[in-house]
């Protein structure tokens, strides 16, 4: 019995060590970090596993579009297939542009970043600031202002400065951000025909409106549709260059060299910037349409264009019911980009297409006292002394935006 008690006695005092120790050893761990450092060995482990991954699915990208540049949109593709989505059809892997060139992918689950340049990758801390291609630009950013724009040419840029006339956004498609001005640029720094100072200019002959003026001053440089020939200006009046080549045509008229002059992109290449791909005068009906649609009419196709003669184009505001020469309450001057809600300087702008009423060419207008209060109506371009001129930007594909938190971008 003694033998036994002294067993029974010394198990309680091994078992009271032991557990002594078990704790001792766990306290030791815990505050040594011995946990930690397993949990970090394993997120290491992970995002290694990531970064292999997701290189995997750039060599794969790369080799798929023949070692052309490896775009956001296009490597996604691929991220997809590696990695999948999520329960609510997300993607898990999320890769977006950056103004450098670079690529940031985001991980969700957890949330990790990871700057792709190239087929070096690293994990950043926090996600760099996202560029914006054209793609990327929706509808809310129509009329945001790019703060740091800046014309080519230091004079115009300063002139415009002074004037407090900046660019804003007025339409973007999958490849290019177009920019319109925000007033009616001063004539000082309207070009000369051709881009050569020893040939003429739009002046003034309204001292009502000091920022209109007709083309009398430029018609003579011209002669007419032919000297359009860049495909890509070409493209913002198609319908009407579509005609022309359909019915081996060609259009010679004081409006035909009116819009000449205002798709001349020697003549207004000032006002580009080294992101640009041209400069041109005024917005096309084409080009000011698409916009529309998507601003007042849910993207449908409600206001058209159509060409039936070489003249050029006549237009509806009602999906095709009724097609004329001019409509009122086409625009509102909430959205600035579209409509000056002042005569101060001019009564509008003139827009770089002819009309197929006539020998005229298009004009905004502003009407007070409509609901919408932006008129589109044609007009005489050697005799119509109301109108000013709003040049047009088109930004080249790579351009990026960088959302400036303030309703503005800046240029990257």
């Amino acid at each position: 019995m003694k033998n036994k008690g002294i067993t029974l006695i010394a198990l309680i005092i091994t078992i009271i060590v032991m557990l002594i120790l078990v704790a001792v050893t766990i306290n030791m761990a815990v505050d040594g970090g011995l946990f930690d450092y397993a949990g970090d060995a394993a997120t290491k482990t992970n995002i290694e596993k990531e970064k292999e991954q997701i290189l995997l699915a750039y060599s794969s990208t790369k080799m798929a579009t023949l070692y052309d540049e490896v775009t956001a949109d296009v490597l996604q593709e691929e991220l997809n297939k590696t990695f999948g989505f999520d329960e609510n059809e997300n993607p898990i892997a999320v890769a977006e542009d950056n103004a450098d060139g670079t690529i940031t992918v985001t991980m969700n689950n957890p949330l990790r970043y990871f700057l792709l340049n190239g087929k070096t990758i690293e994990k950043s801390d926090d996600k760099p600031q996202v560029a914006l291609a054209a793609r990327n630009i929706t509808t809310n950013d129509y009329g945001k202002v790019i703060s740091n724009y800046t014309c080519s040419d230091s004079t115009i840029n300063q002139g415009l400065t002074s004037a407090n006339i900046s660019w804003q956004i007025v339409y973007a498609d999958d490849n290019n951000i177009y920019l319109i001005s925000s007033d009616y640029i001063p004539l000082d720094y309207v070009p000369y025909a051709r881009g050569d100072s020893t040939k003429g200019k739009p002046a003034n002959i309204n001292a009502t409106y000091p920022r209109s003026a007709s083309f009398s001053g430029v018609i003579s440089s011209y002669q007419g549709s032919t000297n359009i020939t860049d495909e890509r200006l070409k493209a913002l009046n198609s319908k009407w260059h579509a005609y022309l080549e359909a019915t081996s045509d060609t259009y010679v008229s004081n409006t035909s060299k009116a819009i000449a002059y205002l798709m001349d992109q020697d003549a207004w290449g000032g006002f580009a910037c080294d992101k640009a791909d041209y400069a041109i005068g005024g917005i096309t009906l084409e080009l000011l349409f698409k916009s529309c649609n998507q601003i007042y009419n849910n993207n449908e196709e409600v206001y058209l264009t159509k060409v039936e003669i070489k003249n050029g184009y006549l237009i509806s505001n009602n999906s095709g019911t009724n097609w004329r020469a001019y409509f009122s309450s086409m625009m509102h001057s909430d959205e600035r980009y579209y409509m000056i809600n002042s005569k101060a300087n001019a009564c509008g702008a003139w827009i770089a297409s002819p009309s197929g009423s006539g020998n005229d060419m298009y004009r905004t207008l502003y009407e007070s006292g409509y609901s919408r209060n932006g008129k589109i109506c044609d007009g005489s371009a050697t005799t119509s002394d109301q109108y000013g001129f709003r040049p047009v930007i088109c930004l080249s594909n790579n351009a990026r935006l960088i959302d400036n938190g303030d309703n503005t971008f800046s240029l990257r």
